[in-house]
């Protein structure tokens, strides 16, 4: 498995866990766990962020920014 493969799979289930902690905040009525899935949700969109990043830098030809 190459790292191009590795990197879309971990876009893939962080696209997944994003969508599960926005959809479920929706579900929730108790204001504290709704808060929670949100930062978890905005966590997740850091994660795709990075990816991202990576998946860019692949394409320029530079090796993985682990930072």
């Amino acid at each position: 498995m190459d790292l191009r493969k590795i990197y879309e799979y971990a876009l893939s289930r962080e696209y997944e866990g994003k969508r599960f902690f926005e959809e479920n905040a929706e579900r929730l009525s108790h204001a504290s766990a709704v808060g929670v899935f949100k930062k978890l949700a905005e966590e997740e969109q850091r994660h795709i962020e990075f990816i991202q990043a990576q998946l860019k830098g692949l394409e320029a030809g530079a090796g993985p920014d682990l930072e």
